[in-house]
């Protein structure tokens, strides 16, 4: 068989209708009244659901659930939704303290993923050193820094004293 006998098989216009097309994105509705915009955003909300549930399944761990009463079972669901809104709180605070940082993709979480906030905070510890002292753990790491940052808070590279633990955590006024 020749190379041109495999034209006869081949739809040449399909694959220059494809190729034309090769880059963009298409998305297909049954919604004809709806302009372009309103169809992208409406898309880019669907995303935005579909990525909630995969933090929820993901990071969240919301599933699988090793509870078996009801009551143990709606506790676990909202401690993950209240989880869920308050990665987004964050979100939305580096997006306003940092808009240089946002990215002109779809998704809400294209700052810092949930992921990466979730490990960051899961760094901020404080541990005793000696018997009266105290340091905060990982405040240089970059994502934990950020977070920081976007609550105005701003903790010095040192030891502490209980009394001063106490007094830096008096200080601090999260408001978004």
């Amino acid at each position: 068989m020749k190379a041109n006998d495999l034209e006869s098989f081949l739809d040449v216009k399909k694959l220059k209708r494809d190729y034309d097309l090769m880059g963009y994105y298409t998305l297909a509705t049954s919604e004809i009244n709806m302009s372009d915009e309103q169809m992208l955003k409406t898309y880019g909300n669907l995303v935005e659901i579909e990525e909630q549930f995969r933090i929820m399944k993901g990071t969240l761990d919301v599933r699988p659930m090793f509870v078996r009463t009801k009551e143990h079972i709606i506790a676990h669901l909202a401690i993950c939704s209240v989880a869920l809104i308050v990665m987004r709180l964050i979100q939305k605070q580096i997006k306003a303290k940092h808009p240089e940082l946002i990215n002109n993709d779809l998704l809400f979480s294209n700052v810092l993923s949930a992921d990466r906030i979730q490990s960051a905070l899961r760094k901020w510890k404080i541990e005793k050193v000696g018997d009266t002292y105290y340091r905060f753990c990982d405040i240089d790491d970059p994502d934990l820094a950020l977070i920081l940052d976007s609550f105005g808070i701003n903790i010095p590279k040192k030891c502490f004293k209980i009394n001063e633990v106490r007094e830096l955590k008096s200080k601090m006024e999260l408001s978004m």
